[in-house]
């Protein structure tokens, strides 16, 4: 299922390569060694600054208790991570995506005909990997311009940032690992529709500048009404 929600942007990793390095590219010391090799922990990460607006942690909450009460849901009765569990510092909520996804899992057809143009990075990385291919579902930046979706690097700014109010479709999957559970929402189409005051955002952090069945999304050029709810930032790009 997908689902759809608004929000204040408040950070993001690099947009094209997320936390993955290519080797020899000279990473910085926080950059851990399982993020320079290409694999499942090679991430794009985006925060929404939840400071006033916790909606989003109370979305989590409703779809945790459904998945615990259907039988068979972790049968191994593992504990939830605590990672991002609803409990402690709450001024944001980290939505991801794999930067990468099992090749098998990826048809010819799409590997023909990419979405989208690949970071040099990753597709030096995947050229000859057996195993790992670019996800072709990694999210989409849009604006919504005078009723009309824009790609976001034609517009002004060309990337989202601290303060953007932004329209989010995502889909929940759950992880369970080896000793622990956890909930992931995973972005699919971020449309920026306006900002807001800083004086509504929580911290000072700012570091902005898995495949499904084919469906209809959102396109450059699509027309959009706008919501009385909303008022447009940027008139035009």
């Amino acid at each position: 299922a997908m689902f759809h929600t608004a929000a204040i942007w408040r950070w993001n990793s690099d947009l094209e390569t997320g936390n993955f390095v290519l080797p020899g590219h000279g990473a910085e010391t926080t950059v851990a060694e399982s993020r320079m090799c290409l694999n499942t922990y090679c991430q794009l990460s985006y925060a929404l600054d939840t400071q006033y607006d916790k909606s989003i942690w109370d979305a989590q909450k409703a779809f945790e208790e459904h998945a615990l009460s259907l039988r068979g849901f972790n049968r191994t009765c593992k504990k939830r991570r605590t990672w991002q569990d609803g409990t402690g510092n709450l001024s944001s909520y980290m939505m991801s995506s794999n930067l990468v996804v099992r090749r098998a899992t990826v048809s010819p057809e799409v590997l023909a005909q990419f979405p989208y143009d690949i970071h040099p990075w990753i597709k030096a990385a995947t050229k000859d990997n057996p195993n790992y291919v670019a996800n072709p579902n990694r999210p989409r930046m849009f604006e919504l311009v005078q009723g009309t979706l824009r790609d976001i690097k034609d517009c002004d700014p060309p990337h989202l940032s601290k303060g953007d109010l932004v329209w989010v479709s995502f889909s929940v999957e759950f992880l369970i690992g080896g000793q622990a559970w956890s909930t992931n929402f995973i972005p699919y189409e971020i449309v920026r529709v306006g900002t807001v005051s800083l004086g509504l955002i929580g911290g000072e952090q700012n570091i902005s500048n898995v495949p499904t069945a084919p469906q209809r999304g959102l396109q450059v050029g699509l027309r959009v009404p706008m919501s009385e709810f909303f008022v447009q930032s940027h008139p035009q790009c």
